[in-house]
């Protein structure tokens, strides 16, 4: 409906910058990788922030992964994946003042906001495990059956926070919601 929509974008500048290490092990029974990223991504906005830099959005300070392969034997072997992500920079209030509304017919609370991205929802932090079968079936099938579990620990990984009044301390603290606790799961595979 707005014809000059492009009058309304803000214009800005973001940085992006960081170090990464990797290693891995492709032969022998044992294989896989191991990885680790130190990141850093700010954004900076005239109008935004009072022109300071902020963390953007989907800045990740530290990122590890490992990846372990062990084949037991040719019919059984175990994969474990491991992953550690800091958690996402989001905007909180922290605090709150009294106003009169602008008709004077009562008062409505206001928020007072921290600085754009200054708080962080908790990191997130999985195992996944899979245990692999091979087997045969006739002279030309081959297959594969798989044990997975995903978040081995049932830890849930946050990714959205909301401002909940906690009676015991009798305060306004964050609240963080998690996705997908443990998901055990069975799979079978055929190659004809």
């Amino acid at each position: 409906m707005n014809d000059n929509y492009d009058k309304e974008l803000l214009q800005g500048s973001g940085n992006a910058y960081g170090w990464e290490v990797f290693a891995g092990k492709t032969t022998g029974k044992l294989s896989g990788w191991i990885g680790y990223s130190l990141s850093f991504a700010t954004r900076c906005f005239d109008s935004l922030n009072s022109g300071k830099a902020y963390n953007a959005r989907y800045d990740r300070r530290h990122d590890f992964s490992l990846v372990a392969l062990y084949e037991i034997n040719k019919r059984w072997a175990v994969n474990m994946v491991t992953q550690y992500a800091t958690g996402s920079p989001f905007t909180g209030q922290q605090g709150q003042y009294i106003m009169p509304k602008p008709d004077l017919t009562g008062f409505e609370m206001m928020p007072v906001y921290t600085s754009r991205n200054a708080l962080r929802l908790s990191a997130s932090f999985r195992i996944d495990v899979d245990v692999q079968y091979k087997f045969k079936l006739g002279k030309s099938i081959t297959g594969d059956a798989h044990f997975s579990v995903y978040n081995l620990l049932n830890r849930a990984q946050p990714y959205r926070v909301e401002k909940v009044y906690d009676e015991q301390q009798k305060k306004n603290v964050y609240k963080q919601e998690g996705l997908f606790g443990i998901i055990p799961a069975f799979a079978l595979n055929f190659n004809l």
